[in-house]
């Protein structure tokens, strides 16, 4: 490791399993804030990394580096779950206590792709209780979403899955740029991805004010369920410069403020949203859906959500325990008053491709057809193709020949009445 090297890993964290043993990298991004892969997290305490259902068990974690032998605790404050394109796995941990006085946030810049060509990196070694360093070149990459791709130097040991999470600087600016990933988990490897550093920041500033309050100065509400880094589409009704709910009722005063917080008043009173209940904030996941939803609103104004608390994902979205807005569009610029924190966009397909796990025009499945019942009125349409129906089989039966044999030697009169009633049979049979 070079003098560089050893001054940047007090910022390293471990993410360490119940025996002690890495499971892989993290590293500060506040405070008491430690930004990881999600993947890592369920591989140190259990779980998946693509459930929603985020670990709130405890995580043991060390700083090597800034104090050795000092192991620490830390939860899941934050969660974008590892999504089935390879997007997402983020989590941002909270420490139960306040860090090394060595370990300090390391300077960071968004990876815009103006980056040099060269990074290092600094992870949890294979062997032994240290940080081992690495470096290479980047190369751009179009298996994960346009994530960068780094390949670790020739000549030096590769790299495994305990590289995950650890901090990826440009080598020329000594700025951190993103974290690693490592794709293959069961072998090491010489390839890793570069999750970017805005995206694990989009994260971090959209913990609520109590979580940073939390980070800067006492202990975390374990109760309280962690943030999840999940984004939905909505639209509102927006009345003098406030967004309020598509169907407003004037005591309502969700989303006034861009935070809406379900409650429920059917039956048992309980939490939501609740299993076998339909209550919860809705969002959904593709903007052409909401907009066949919602189309005259839509056309007007749609936000981005972060949800909180519990999240249930259904077949067109989520609906989750609370919900703030992150991030607006607006078809006349200025019509809903500033919001703090909320990000304005001019062209809301920018707006979509932004959030991770949302799109602007899926291939929704097509609804099933609403079953008949069999006491139903039958409707024209349905008279209409029984009679087709009918004139088809008395058509058929005219144009055999044992009836032209028989409508032969009944004589003309017969033979012509037949026959008019054979061509209006046939253009009741015809296309329509």
């Amino acid at each position: 490791m070079t003098a560089q090297d050893v001054s940047d890993a007090a910022v390293v964290v471990r993410i360490l399993e119940s025996s002690g043993r890495p499971a892989g990298t993290g590293f500060l991004v506040g405070t008491r804030l430690v930004a990881t892969c999600a993947h890592i997290v369920t591989a140190a305490i259990g779980g998946g990394p693509q459930s929603l259902r985020r670990p709130c068990a405890p995580i043991a974690v060390d700083f090597p580096s800034a104090a050795a032998n000092h192991r620490m605790s830390a939860r899941v404050c934050g969660w974008v779950p590892e999504y089935a394109d390879g997007r997402g796995d983020i989590a941002v941990l909270h420490l139960d206590a306040a860090p090394p006085a060595a370990a300090v946030p390391p300077p960071m810049r968004a990876d815009d792709g103006t980056t040099g060509p060269g990074f290092r990196m600094l992870g949890a070694a294979d062997v032994g209780p240290g940080i081992a360093s690495v470096s290479g070149h980047f190369w751009t990459s179009s298996l994960l979403m346009g994530w960068r791709a780094m390949d670790v130097e020739p000549g030096t040991l590769p790299i495994s899955d305990r590289f995950s999470g650890a901090p990826v600087w440009d080598a020329a600016a000594n700025m951190v740029v993103g974290m690693a990933t490592v794709p293959d988990r069961r072998s090491t490897t010489r390839t890793a991805f570069v999750i970017p550093i805005q995206d694990v920041l989009l994260l971090v500033g959209s913990l609520p004010a109590r979580a940073a309050e939390t980070a800067e100065h006492g202990e975390p509400d374990l109760d309280a369920e962690p943030v999840v880094g999940v984004y939905g589409l909505r639209t509102f009704t927006v009345i003098g410069g406030k967004l309020r709910p598509v169907f407003d009722r004037s005591d309502n005063a969700a989303w006034r403020d861009g935070t809406c917080t379900a409650k429920c008043g059917k039956g048992t009173p309980h939490r939501p949203p609740a299993d076998g209940c339909t209550c919860g904030v809705y969002c959904f996941r593709d903007l052409n859906h909401l907009r066949r939803q919602y189309s005259r609103q839509s056309a007007s104004v749609v936000g981005v959500v972060a949800l909180e608390g519990r999240v249930i994902e259904g077949d067109s979205g989520w609906r989750a325990q609370a919900a703030r807005v992150v991030a607006l569009w607006e078809r006349t610029p200025g019509v809903v008053d500033v919001l703090p924190g909320v990000h304005r966009y001019r062209h809301v397909d920018d707006m979509v491709h932004t959030y991770p796990g949302l799109t602007v025009d899926s291939s929704p499945r097509p609804a099933a057809p609403r079953p008949t019942s069999p006491h139903s009125r039958t409707t024209g349409a349905q008279s209409t193709e029984d009679l087709r129906y009918v004139a088809a089989l008395v058509g058929a039966i005219l144009a055999s020949p044992e009836a032209i044999v028989l409508l032969i030697i009944a004589g003309p009169i017969v033979g012509v009445t037949f026959f008019v009633v054979f061509v209006i049979l046939c253009w009741l049979c015809g296309p329509r």
